[in-house]
């Protein structure tokens, strides 16, 4: 249990929560901890069964990320009741092997993925189009995670950036249920690529 944590100026993740391969599921909770200007993710959640709630997550490059490449996955993770926002890329991140079940839920996730453009014309820690926004359920050929539910959250200004929705869903993944989010009118809250 990490609890009333504040991680913050860490060169990679603030909080990393790995469980061995051949092991899944240590039911890691992170509660009310304050996660910001890292390096790389606020939070990022190489397991299964982890709690992450009440949690303060900004200024990182993505803020928080459910990923896994090997066996077992991370499945079963719930995302509850977070303020979420102005990370550089997006503020939730889910794709890879078996990331499946997950749960977002009453968060606030907000004006994530609002970097600049430098003169060059070239975004500036952005991440990569279509991996930007305020949720973003990734797909590629490790994985795309099925059976997501996100529910009952705030998702609004999302994006100054191309492709930078309130939702993005590849259009690949099945299960996916959206339902009693508010987003403002104007904002695009789910597309598939």
């Amino acid at each position: 249990v990490y609890r009333d944590c504040w991680l913050h100026g860490n060169k990679q993740e603030g909080i990393l929560v790995s469980g061995p391969a051949a092991q899944g599921g240590r039911r890691t909770s992170i509660l009310g901890c304050r996660v910001h200007d890292n390096g790389s993710h606020g939070i990022d959640i190489n397991d299964s069964q982890t709690l992450v709630q009440g949690c303060q997550v900004y200024r990182n490059d993505i803020g928080i990320v459910i990923e896994r490449q090997l066996q077992p996955g991370a499945a079963d993770n719930l995302i509850q009741n977070n303020l979420v926002f102005r990370n550089k890329g997006s503020g939730v991140w889910i794709g890879g092997y078996q990331c499946d079940r997950n749960v977002v839920s009453g968060n606030w996730i907000g004006y994530n993925s609002t970097a600049v453009v430098n003169t060059s014309g070239a975004q500036a820690g952005a991440g990569a189009a279509g991996e930007q926004g305020g949720i973003v359920i990734h797909g590629d050929a490790s994985g795309v995670p099925d059976g997501t539910l996100i529910t009952h959250n705030i998702i609004i200004g999302n994006g100054t950036v191309a492709q930078a929705d309130g939702v993005t869903i590849p259009s690949r993944v099945d299960g996916i249920v959206i339902d009693g989010n508010f987003r403002p009118s104007g904002q695009t809250l789910a597309t598939s690529n």
